[in-house]
C-alpha cells in the first residue's frame, strides 16, 4: 500500500550497524586522545583492509574490466575514507563522543546540497523543510553544549 511503513529484515541490520557505530565512537574517543588522531584512524582502516582482502581479486577484476571507475575507488578510498576517518577522529578528540556525532546530522543536509550542482537534482520542499529542522537540531544541541558545563565524561 502507498505510504505505509513495513519494517523489513534490513531493519534490524541498521539498528544493529547504529549501535555498533555508537559504540565505535566512545570506544575511539579514549585512544585518539592518546594515540593521536592519525594512528587511531590507521589501525582500524589497516584491519578493515585485511578483513576484506579474501575479496581484492574479484574487485580487482571488476576495476579492470571498468577503467573509468578507479578513479572514483581512489576517491572514495582516499577522500571518504582516509581523509574523512582522520577528521572524524580529529573532531572525537577534541568534542567528545556525543558532542562530535551531533554533527553527524550534516550530513544529509550537506549531501543535498551538493546533490543540486553535482548531479541537478533540485530536492522537494518537504526535503528542504526536513533539512531545516536538521539545520536547527544541530544548532540547538550544539548551543545547550556550549551553556553546559562540562562534566568529567567530556573533559577526558
Amino acid at each position: 500500500m502507498p505510504g505505509e511503513t513495513h519494517l523489513g529484515p534490513g531493519a534490524l541490520l541498521v539498528l544493529l550497524a547504529a549501535a555498533c557505530s555508537g559504540t565505535t565512537f566512545v570506544l575511539q574517543r579514549p585512544l585518539a586522545c592518546r594515540y593521536g588522531a592519525a594512528k587511531a584512524a590507521g589501525w582500524p582502516l589497516i584491519v578493515g583492509a585485511l578483513l576484506l582482502a579474501p575479496w581484492l581479486p574479484t574487485g580487482l577484476r571488476q576495476a579492470a574490466a571498468a577503467p573509468q571507475a578507479i578513479a572514483a575507488i581512489a576517491f572514495l578510498a582516499l577522500g571518504a575514507g582516509v581523509l574523512g576517518y582522520a577528521c572524524w577522529m580529529v573532531a572525537l578528540a577534541g568534542l567528545g563522543a556525543s558532542r562530535a556525532a551531533n554533527f553527524l546530522f550534516l550530513m544529509a543536509p550537506l549531501a543535498t546540497v551538493l546533490a543540486i550542482p553535482i548531479n541537478g537534482h533540485v530536492p522537494p520542499p518537504t526535503t528542504i523543510l526536513g533539512g531545516a529542522a536538521t539545520l536547527a537540531g544541530v544548532w540547538i544541541v550544539h548551543r545547550a553544549y556550549r551553556r553546559a558545563p562540562a562534566t568529567d565524561l567530556e573533559s577526558r
